[in-house]
């Protein structure tokens, strides 16, 4: 017999559940949202109502979703927009492009 022992279906949820609170915590209290907070009232301040940033492939898109999350929370317009683009030799790309808006239009 094997030393290991599988946890149960009920002790992997509670260990799921932990993990993903842990994480959502350190993205809220990490890097990316301070600069994404800089860049809003940066451009606050350059007097526009919104921001947006294109997204590479290197961006973690689990995190900005909780900080997407978190900026509609706080009553901001706030998506991941996904948009189909051909490139120059004709390839087909999705570009994202992370928009935060805080005009009363939105």
């Amino acid at each position: 017999m094997s030393a290991n022992k599988l946890m149960s279906p009920a002790e992997l949820k509670q260990l799921s559940d932990q993990g993903l609170e842990n994480y959502k915590k350190s993205v809220l209290e990490g890097q990316t949202l301070k600069n994404i907070i800089n860049s809003i009232e940066d451009a606050a301040l350059n007097g526009y109502t919104g921001y947006k940033e294109k997204l590479s492939s290197d961006d973690d898109i689990r995190e900005l979703t909780f900080i997407r999350d978190y900026l509609k929370e706080q009553g901001y317009y706030c998506e991941i927009e996904t948009t189909d683009k051909t490139g120059l030799l004709g390839m087909k790309f999705k570009e994202r492009i992370f928009v935060v808006g805080w005009s009363e239009q939105k």
